[in-house]
């Protein structure tokens, strides 16, 4: 006797990640980013990292300093949280 199983996708897990904003090292609690995403349930719990804001523009008056971690992976472990800092853009006056 054999037995075939075949993938049902329709059972799915959600897994997550968080993108949290700092300015000169406070949270910014009002633009956490939870990002979800269901997959199949066997599958990895592992998630596609989509495109993170780091844009000189989000805050005013601030820049973009670096994220932790350094360098964006294209897909982190559910639960995983990512840090953006911004720090005050120091302008000259004459």
């Amino acid at each position: 006797i054999k037995v075939y199983y075949i993938k049902d996708l329709e059972q799915t897990k959600d897994v997550t990640y968080t993108v949290k904003y700092y300015k000169d090292n406070v949270e910014v609690t009002d633009d956490e980013v939870v990002v979800a995403k269901k997959i199949w349930v066997n599958a990895e719990n592992k998630i596609t990292v989509d495109e993170i804001d780091k844009s000189n523009n989000k805050y005013v008056g601030y820049k973009y300093s670096h994220t932790d971690p350094a360098s964006i992976p294209s897909s982190v472990e559910s639960g995983s949280v990512i840090k953006v800092y911004y720090i005050k853009e120091i302008f000259a006056t004459k």
